[in-house]
């Protein structure tokens, strides 16, 4: 069972990712490949794993492969974090005033609390 789980969340941050890349609402997604709204919440949220019949589906309407759906090391998640994202965050931070400047630290103080963000949190 722990295993599913990790799985799961392996899959929710790649399909989290691709949607958000693609500009699409689970909504959306739900209505375009006639899979009920909660399914994709399930999966997107981490707490269902979808068949394989499914993942390809996915995988021809969004254009990725099977590992960008559910692998870890391989996935869409890992490859979208461009070598340069560090280099786009001191850009976008350094467009803040202070009072963003303090509003973005305290949210990724928040977010570095949450295990479920931290590297470590999906290794077995």
């Amino acid at each position: 069972m722990k295993k599913d789980m990790e799985y799961a969340k392996i899959i929710s941050k790649n399909l989290r990712r691709i949607m958000y890349d693609a500009d699409r609402k689970p909504s959306q997604v739900s209505k375009d490949l006639g899979i009920p709204k909660t399914t994709i919440s399930g999966w997107i949220n981490g707490n269902r794993v979808p068949r394989m019949k499914y993942v390809d589906l996915l995988c021809h309407y969004f254009n990725v492969s099977r590992a960008d759906i559910v692998d870890e090391e391989n996935g869409y998640y890992q490859k979208a974090l461009r070598p340069d994202a560090q280099g786009e965050l001191l850009a976008l931070f350094s467009e803040l005033n202070e009072d963003g400047q303090g509003e973005a630290i305290s949210y990724l103080r928040y977010l570095a609390q949450k295990e479920e963000y931290k590297k470590e949190a999906l290794v077995s």
